[in-house]
């Protein structure tokens, strides 16, 4: 064997020998270093004969199914801190069902008082929590020892009849002024208000709960958005009488 023949055959035992080194785990009893470039065979000890790049081997990458169960693992790790995170956050809701992708894709929980929710992993790990119970404490800190008057009133224009329930403050007018104030823009364009209930709570509080109640109990009857006459509170209106015998009074 000349000289460079020499040199060749050690240059190949090192570069098989340096990957002995880095991955104990494989077996490299029959590789065949041809450069850096090619592709040589190895066997994983787990899942059999392999071929990968000489330099990515030299660079640490290894079995790719070992990397995807290590990938695995991690991810179902740390899907379950991110699960507990909320948990040990909002220990009011169910998370039994919450499936977690990344910090910023939506995940369903369950609220005690609303039922199934959707919202963004980011917003409830910076802890907010169910729209609804927001708006509740929102509408809580607007209402709460104020007088406030819940009404129940009759929309009608030339193709649609629909009836909404509402809250609003009394302030300084009569209760039906109060009424009549907040939708002053439709009645002055033409639509048809008839006030057909109210009643005056002391704590606002109790109206918006009443409110909330009749919403609940007529879900099925509420308006499509699209179909509204007035230009908001979709949510609140409906598409027939829901209070044939008026319980407000």
């Amino acid at each position: 064997m000349n000289e460079n023949n020499q040199n060749a055959s050690l240059n190949k035992k090192k570069a098989i020998d340096d990957l002995i080194l880095l991955h104990p785990n494989y077996d490299f009893s029959k590789s065949v270093y041809k450069g850096s470039l090619n592709k040589i065979i190895f066997y994983c000890n787990i899942h059999g004969k392999q071929s990968k790049r000489y330099t990515n081997l030299k660079n640490g990458t290894a079995c790719i199914l070992c990397s995807n169960e290590k990938l695995s693992k991690l991810n179902m790790l740390d899907e379950k801190k991110a699960i507990d995170d909320l948990i040990l956050l909002h220990p009011n809701y169910d998370f039994s069902k919450s499936v977690y992708i990344d910090s910023g894709s939506k995940i369903t929980y369950i609220c005690p008082e609303h039922g199934l929710n959707n919202v963004f992993y980011n917003n409830l790990k910076a802890g907010k929590g169910c729209l609804s119970c927001a708006r509740k404490l929102s509408a809580k800190n607007y209402y709460e020892n104020k007088k406030t008057i819940i009404y129940y009133i009759k929309i009608e224009n030339d193709f649609f009849i629909q009836y909404k329930i509402g809250v609003c403050l009394k302030k300084r007018f009569t209760s039906e002024n109060a009424i009549k104030n907040r939708y002053h823009t439709e009645i002055k364009n033409k639509i048809k208000i008839e006030i057909l209930d109210f009643k005056l709570y002391e704590n606002g509080i109790e109206a918006y709960d009443l409110e909330q109640l009749i919403i609940k109990n007529n879900q099925n009857n509420l308006i499509l958005k699209e179909n509204m006459i007035l230009d908001s509170g979709f949510t609140e209106t409906f598409n027939m009488n829901v209070l044939n015998e008026f319980i407000l009074n």
